[in-house]
């Protein structure tokens, strides 16, 4: 599964628009791409790396998904370079789940992601497409959970319903942080997230498997502490939840 970006995230537009627009109350079709204002720079690949570790290491979600996957696996999960990501995963028995940061290709499966979970066990940071610590810390725990529903909890994401219940968790916990808000907003922000991601599997399907699961799967917070909620935002700063809408005009809810 892959966090993904497109020309209707924003990450750098004018603060009100992109508030706004992440809300769900502004509609940004791709062709008004050239509003979008990006940041000069993105992250250096080993900055990105560094940040990932620190992530891994005082982040409190990450902290808790770390630890439940290396209970459950018996596995270490760690942030690495390229080379001991190779060889982690050329292991006859892998022994560690790595994080690596790179700088992903602009076409094919990585072409939209800002990070993905693969197997062999692994996630990648695209470096060429984070631009601060809440991107990394985002997209990290979003994958991270991904992970968690696939290897621990057996979610079978070739099921449009058991993709939709993983994505609705990965987003509420990820992009939708946040105690800011109310908790309407972060319920349609984890619900247009997900329609994206899952419809890009399950075009036709994907949207009903969402609103089939939502209830269900937004109150799914394991490995999380029951009360989760004071827990928002906890591995990022403070921050609107992130829409990252994918050129679709239909509203999920």
């Amino acid at each position: 599964m892959n966090t993904r970006t497109t020309k209707c995230t924003l990450p750098y537009t004018p603060g009100c628009v992109r508030i706004l627009a992440q809300l769900g109350m502004l509609w940004m079709p791709s062709a008004a791409a050239g509003l979008i204002l990006h940041s000069p720079s993105v992250m250096e690949t080993e900055e990105c790396a560094k940040i990932a570790e620190e992530i891994l290491k005082n982040g409190k979600k990450a902290k808790i998904l770390a630890k439940a996957l290396e209970e459950a696996l018996n596995m270490r999960v760690r942030s690495v370079t390229g080379k001991e990501a190779l060889e982690m995963l050329q292991e006859k028995t892998q022994t560690a789940i790595p994080i690596v940061s790179r700088e992903c290709l602009e076409d094919g499966v990585e072409g939209l992601a800002r990070a993905m979970f693969a197997l062999p066990p692994s996630i990648t940071l695209c470096s060429n497409r984070l631009y601060n610590r809440d991107d990394i810390g985002e997209s990290l725990v979003h994958e991270m959970i991904h992970a968690y529903d696939y290897l621990v909890r057996k979610m079978d994401f070739s099921d449009c319903d058991q993709l939709a219940c993983s994505e609705i968790r990965a987003n509420r916990d990820g992009e939708c942080k946040g105690k800011w808000m109310v908790e309407y907003f972060r319920r349609r922000c984890a619900r247009r997230n997900a329609v994206c991601a899952t419809q890009s599997m399950f075009p036709e399907r994907g949207r009903d498997c969402v609103l089939r699961m939502f209830e269900k799967c937004f109150k799914d917070t394991v490995p999380f502490p029951k009360e989760n909620d004071g827990m928002s935002g906890a591995d990022s700063a403070e921050g609107p939840p992130r829409d990252r809408k994918d050129g679709h005009a239909e509203e999920a809810g």
